[in-house]
């Protein structure tokens, strides 16, 4: 049974909850003493049959162990009052939108229209509102779809209910790159063209090269400018004409100690008014002139229009050779609501990863098949890779290189090995050795050929060792996540040559492995230019400790 306020909370304004529990009961927040809510919390965490236990998908494991680390003490309801932390919580819930997450998943004002009057009933609603805190929490810290989770959720959110403000620590969880603050920025512009019915479509069935004229640059032009690329210059306005007075008067008749129409009727008077009115029809013609060849520029592709094109393209990692071709076309006429989606979901992507402890991190753009590396958000690295092909595909991911392996050997993975390598030994044994690969079973080198007789090389080990053929080129940059992706070198330069360079397994093929390698080294002692090259050039394999890991995102 509930004691219901006179005014509904609303969850999207917390001062407006703060009055509505005001109105109720003081806030305070205090511990209780001998509350026999506390058993009945223990109740509470045990069970297994809580109404509406899975509604905001918080693992009841997760929430005994937070309430468990809290004394089992209430967090919300003290001595039958609010705590001042639900204001707090209120205020973060209403401003999830920004962050591309939907207040509605954390809704609570059900929950929070009224104090309980049974201690069993608020031991409930205190639970399920920490539910709905636990939720919020880990969604701004590691992400809502993140399948791997790293943070204890119950220590991490204990650790929030102590902090002296909730909201200023909750809202601190969120990234804190320059990506994710231009995203969010990104986010409230494109929400606004949706409201403002969505961009212009820009239609044409020829492709657009600087200099042409066309109906469809008219609209190109009105799109750029809507998405902040295109910026006109001011137009200069036309000095107007005005013909000399005479000396003695002015054109309106202004004469002293003369009549005005008398002055008008005279020879110099008339004389006057004329050159007026000629002057007045140039100036009219003129200004019409100016606007028929405004408009008429509209439709021209100049200068101005190809520097917006080309900021367009490398925004959306095309070619930025200022041609509207299928590609860019196909980025122009991309709905603001997908882009919403977009937007959101790359917001998602980086709550995934964690900041860099000391500003040097290195990201992959996947969909751009880039590398760049960066230091305190500034890229001071470019380069560009090859990543996992469409059936192999690179995962999205956040971890950091810990080793350098020099001249490295590679064993050929067992999906790999069984996929593609199987069929052309079955095809021909001899292609083992002419490849400089080895094969061993249980420890042993075996022949190739007997392999295949025997039927073992189904169980066999491919390995290829260090050298100029090797798969993995002169270094390998080691990750440390349990699915075998990593960055490395690669004796297939040409790729990096082409325009979709989805061509590998999984792992990440680096186009400047060198100059990679001495970024990562860069802040470590003796590891020179001329070392990391005589490294990966001679001799045996070889390892190199990174004493600071270095922050790797792979990403869209």
């Amino acid at each position: 049974m509930f004691f219901k306020f006179s005014t509904s909370l609303a969850l999207g304004a917390c001062l407006l909850l703060s009055a509505n529990i005001a109105s109720a009961a003081p806030i305070i927040d205090t511990q209780l003493s001998g509350e026999t809510v506390v058993p009945k919390l223990e109740a509470v965490a045990a069970s297994k049959s809580i109404p509406f236990k899975d509604r905001f998908e918080i693992n009841r494991r997760d929430l005994k162990a937070f309430y468990a680390l809290n004394d089992y003490q209430p967090v919300w309801i003290k001595e039958r009052r609010w705590s001042n932390q639900i204001a707090d919580l209120v205020s973060v819930i209403s401003q999830v939108g920004a962050e591309g997450l939907s207040p509605r998943h954390y809704d609570i004002s059900k929950l929070i229209s009224g104090i309980p009057e049974e201690d069993e009933d608020v031991a409930k609603t205190d639970y399920l509102i920490s539910a709905a805190y636990m939720r919020l929490m880990r969604d701004l810290d590691e992400g809502r779809y993140n399948y791997r989770f790293t943070n204890d959720i119950a220590k991490k959110a204990f650790e929030g209910i102590k902090q002296p403000s909730l909201e200023t620590w909750m809202m601190d969880l969120l990234p804190k790159s320059k990506y994710y603050t231009d995203l969010r920025k990104a986010l409230r512009q494109y929400r606004g063209i949706v409201k403002q019915g969505d961009f212009q479509t820009v239609s044409s069935s020829k492709v657009l090269k600087p200099g042409m004229s066309h109906p469809a640059v008219a609209q190109l032009r009105n799109t750029l400018l809507q998405m902040g690329d295109y910026v006109p210059k001011p137009v200069e306005p036309i000095e107007p004409v005005v013909a000399a007075p005479a000396a003695d008067q002015n054109i309106l008749g202004d004469v002293p100690e003369a009549d005005e129409m008398q002055a008008l009727l005279s020879d110099d008077g008339a004389a006057a008014a004329q050159a007026l009115a000629a002057e007045k029809a140039a100036q009219e013609a003129a200004a019409k002139a100016a606007a028929e060849e405004r408009e008429r520029l509209k439709s021209v592709y100049d200068d101005a229009l190809v520097a917006a094109v080309k900021n367009f393209q490398t925004r959306h990692r095309l070619g930025a050779d200022g041609i509207v071709g299928k590609a860019t076309f196909r980025q122009l006429n991309t709905s603001a609501e997908y882009r919403v989606l977009q937007i959101k979901a790359n917001m998602e992507r980086l709550r995934w990863e964690f900041d860099p402890e000391d500003g040097r991190y290195i990201r992959v753009h996947m969909g751009s098949y880039r590398l760049s590396a960066f230091e305190n958000d500034e890229e001071v690295l470019s380069m560009p890779v090859v990543i996992g092909k469409k059936t192999r595909p690179t995962p999205v991911l956040a971890d950091r290189i810990v080793t350098l392996k020099f001249r490295p050997d590679w064993t050929v993975p067992p999906t790999i090995f069984k996929e593609d390598y199987l069929p052309r030994i079955y095809s021909n044994p001899g292609w083992v050795a002419a490849r400089g690969f080895e094969l061993s079973y249980g420890g042993r080198s075996i022949d190739p050929y007997a392999a295949v007789a025997s039927g073992i090389i189904e169980h066999a080990t491919l390995r290829q060792p260090p050298g100029d053929r090797g798969a993995l080129g002169a270094v390998r940059f080691s990750l440390t996540n349990d699915m075998a992706i990593f960055l490395h070198d690669t004796p297939s330069k040409s790729y990096f040559q082409r325009d979709n360079r989805a061509l590998s397994s999984g792992c990440v093929r680096v186009g400047d492995p060198a100059a990679l390698a001495h970024y990562v080294m860069s802040n470590q002692s003796g590891w020179s230019k001329d070392r990391i090259l005589d490294k990966m050039n001679y001799g045996d394999t070889s390892y190199a400790k990174v004493k600071n890991p270095v922050p790797v995102f792979l990403s869209y």
